[in-house]
């Protein structure tokens, strides 16, 4: 399919400020993806004049759930287009009408040739609408969006999932299954990542996925970006890996880690270990000092304790005084 294949059969524009991350006019962030995916539905089906003519059993159909989950989102996504001006309604009291009555709405927005815009092919929001997955069709629309207006049609770009994450209020990980399914599924988009970059010392980064439109010609452009690309950081002294190495890489980086915070808890056991010690050693010293002497196991300390002087019967006499008994003489005794 080329590009004009694509969009043969109409298409709608969007401003690309609606998805700019931080000078507040991001649409997707005020009026939710499901706002946002109203909106697109609204925009299919609008006349010359702006307006849309359409009914709650139309809108509610759209989210794929109950009919009675639906007609609180779609509630809830309808206020907040009129809340912000998007769209304008004589009568948004939405509730009162019955599945079949007919609502009329206007867009109040032109986009005009001087601004930032890019186009969304009918047959792309046919594809994600008709999406038959258990996936929220409302968010895959949002993660696609975000991507083509990074991603012009006959350009491979590289756009991060942080970048994707702050447009959408998205989670990383769900971007990262959405694209898959644009990609596998719904082949609307090619991607594909560079590899793994070596930024020295074992500090590996995961270069950004690099997107195009599965149109004609699509993967030549992907691959050629992604050559370029890959120049242009070698050039700047990045080396890049392959999985194996990667994978050695952060092996190595987890057991120098390992290994650190090892050295690091013994350290820290040692030292606690001699303040312990210490603790201990200065509270026998001071018991020593209390004590002033160590009396023998097979001594009565309790005896010592109440012992009185005056009843030692040799408290008056000198040493000097005291007589020992000869030496046992062997010879002596035997004669």
């Amino acid at each position: 399919m080329n590009l004009n294949e694509l969009y043969a059969d109409g298409y709608i524009q969007l401003e690309n400020k609606w998805f700019d991350k931080n000078n507040g006019t991001n649409l997707i962030q005020k009026v939710s993806t499901e706002g946002f995916y109203l909106l697109v539905y609204l925009l299919q089906e609008r006349t010359f004049s702006n307006k849309v003519i359409f009914n709650k059993r139309l809108i509610s159909n759209l989210f794929g759930k109950s009919r009675t989950t639906n007609t609180t989102i779609a509630y809830n996504a309808l206020k907040g287009l009129t809340d912000h001006n998007i769209l304008l309604m004589n009568d948004v009291d939405y509730k009162k009408y019955k599945l079949d009555d007919v609502l009329k709405i206007k867009v109040n927005f032109n986009i005009t040739f001087a601004e930032r815009f890019f186009m969304l092919a009918n047959y792309q929001i046919d594809k994600i609408i008709n999406y038959q997955g258990k996936e929220s069709k409302h968010k895959l629309l949002a993660v696609f969006c975000a991507l083509k207006c990074k991603v012009f049609d006959n350009q491979a770009n590289n756009v991060a999932f942080e970048t994707l994450e702050n447009i959408t209020g998205i989670s990383e990980a769900s971007i990262i299954k959405y694209v898959d399914i644009l990609q596998n599924d719904l082949e609307l988009i090619i991607y594909d990542n560079p590899g793994d970059k070596d930024l020295s010392k074992n500090v590996i980064k995961k270069s950004p996925n690099f997107y195009t439109l599965n149109i004609d010609d699509g993967k030549y452009i992907l691959n050629k970006e992604i050559e370029l690309y890959k120049e242009k950081e070698i050039h700047n002294g990045v080396e890049f890996i392959t999985n194996n190495q990667a994978l050695t890489s952060i092996n190595q980086r987890r057991i120098n880690t390992c290994k650190q915070k090892r050295a690091d808890y013994m350290f820290e056991h040692d030292q606690l270990e001699a303040e312990q010690y210490n603790t201990i050693t200065d509270e026998c010293e001071k018991k020593k000092e209390e004590l002033a002497w160590k009396p023998d196991n097979e001594v009565d300390i309790s005896k010592l304790v109440n012992y009185d002087e005056k009843d030692n019967p040799f408290a008056d006499l000198d040493v000097d005084d005291i007589v020992y008994e000869e030496e046992f003489n062997l010879d002596k005794f035997l004669e």
